[in-house]
């Protein structure tokens, strides 16, 4: 059992680890939040089997058993026991359950939406950083790009929750980690990302017009937010090739996946890299109905997937 003020660092430690450093400092980030949640699973042993009676971990037991289960028909070596390894840091989690339980000033919507805000922001200002003092190309806080995209933008929407915590009129400005979110994916020019941002966007959007349609203060909020984006577009225009190529790209490898079959060479409409991925797609789902029940274990995904890829990437 730790004392409280060991418990209250413990705590904080985990938190900013795993949800302000990530757009900064994700490979180091992730392995401080699963050290702060193993200690505390070290530390408040004897409640871990009261919280992993809990649904979601029942869930996650259950995924480990059914993978288990097709071990016998597909071992080839150790290989194979590489997915349960990788689901390993999932039960991590249960750490960070006991240390919200252990240290009731963090276990709060508004608490968790300042955290998941600060990390939004602060990916802002190193993605800025990136860009017009490191004179990066792409954004990516010392990540690749496409990782530190989707960080910033999850923290960004998560930093939501808190908005649902409070009745302060202090709880608008939560919308601003959406806004944080989008300017790190301008910077960081991931297509996927604003994809994905454009999607959750879409349908958030109706929600909080149909609860707050009589809010002078939301709809303040909003055109904020509009205005705070359309602003950066002004700025820097050429902050929206890669979303408008994401669009376009994505329509065409989407009519290639469902209406085409692989020509032999590069479509023109679509570049190396998205083809790339289309073959990666092709090739899961081949692999897949070739053996949809048991697989063919973890240490032989590239090899089996590599017997699908089109001659130009094998």
């Amino acid at each position: 059992m730790l004392t409280n003020t060991t418990s209250l660092v413990l705590t904080a430690i985990a938190l900013v680890a795993a949800f302000v450093f990530p757009p900064m400092a994700a490979y180091t980030a992730v392995y401080v939040s699963l050290g702060a949640m193993l200690l505390a699973g070290g530390a408040y042993w004897r409640q871990v089997a009261r919280i992993s009676r809990e649904p979601a971990y029942l869930l996650v037991a259950l995924a480990y058993v059914l993978f288990a289960s097709t071990l016998p028909f597909t071992w080839r070596g150790t290989d194979d026991l590489l997915i349960l390894v990788a689901l390993t840091p999932v039960a991590f989690g249960l750490g960070l359950v006991l240390l919200l339980e252990a240290e009731p000033r963090f276990n709060s919507l508004p608490v968790f939406g300042s955290i998941c805000l600060a990390g939004a922001i602060s990916a802002v200002f190193v993605g800025l950083g990136d860009v017009y003092l490191s004179e990066l190309p792409r954004a990516g806080g010392g990540n690749n790009p496409i990782h530190f995209a989707h960080l910033a933008s999850t923290l960004g929407f998560l930093a939501l929750v808190g908005f649902f915590g409070t009745s302060s009129r202090w709880r608008f400005m939560y919308l601003a980690g959406p806004v944080a979110g989008f300017q790190a994916i301008l910077l960081s020019e991931t297509r996927g990302a604003m994809l994905g941002y454009v999607a959750v966007a879409f349908c958030l959007l109706p929600f909080f017009a149909a609860w707050f349609v009589r809010s002078r203060i939301m709809w303040l909020a909003m055109a904020t937010a509009l205005v705070l984006i359309g602003a950066s577009v002004v700025i820097s225009p050429q902050s929206l090739d890669r979303p408008t190529d994401a669009v376009v790209t994505s329509y065409a490898a989407i009519h290639h996946l469902l209406f085409e079959a692989d020509q032999g060479a590069v479509p023109s409409d679509i570049d190396r890299s998205t083809d790339k991925r289309l073959a990666m797609i092709r090739a899961t789902g081949q692999a897949f109905m070739s053996k949809p029940f048991f697989g063919y274990g973890a240490g032989q995904i590239i090899s089996t997937a590599q017997q699908f890829y089109p001659e130009r990437y094998k």
